[in-house]
C-alpha cells in the first residue's frame, strides 16, 4: 500500500525508518522524508533528500501506526528502526516482490480496461 499510495521506488520503501515519518506536519498532513541510508551502504536515486506527500493519507497514516504500536500482521519488529525490517533487522529485499507482482497486473488491467474497440 505505501508504494501505491506513495509513488515511492521499492528500495526506498525498503530503507525506510520510522523517523523518516513525519507523524504531523504544518498542514496536519504525514510527510515521508526519503534520505541516503550510510548504515545500510545505500543511497537515494540522483543522491537527493526528498519529501513525500502520500496520496490516502488518512489512510495510510492509520496502517502505519497500527504497524508501529504493534498491531496486525505485519507488526513493527521490536528493536527495529525500519519500517519492513527481516528478522535480523536489516532492510527486506523480499517487499518487492508482491508489489512487483501488484504493479504488473495494475497494467494488464489498465491495458485492458483502456483498450479502445475501432
Amino acid at each position: 500500500m505505501i508504494l501505491l499510495c506513495t509513488g515511492m521506488r521499492d528500495e526506498e520503501v525498503q530503507h525506510l525508518t520510522w523517523s523518516d515519518i513525519n507523524w504531523a506536519n504544518g498542514d496536519g498532513k504525514m510527510k515521508i522524508t526519503v534520505q541516503d541510508k550510510p548504515k545500510w551502504d545505500w543511497r537515494v536515486k540522483d543522491h537527493e533528500k526528498r519529501i513525500v506527500s502520500p496520496d490516502k493519507n488518512t489512510i495510510l497514516k492509520a496502517r502505519l501506526k497500527a504497524r508501529q504500536e504493534g498491531k496486525g500482521k505485519r507488526a513493527k519488529r521490536s528493536g527495529s528502526e525500519l519500517l519492513f525490517p527481516t528478522h535480523l533487522g536489516t532492510p527486506d529485499q523480499k517487499l518487492r516482490r508482491p508489489h512487483q507482482r501488484a504493479a504488473e497486473a495494475g497494467r494488464e488491467w489498465k491495458e485492458t480496461v483502456h483498450v479502445q474497440p475501432t
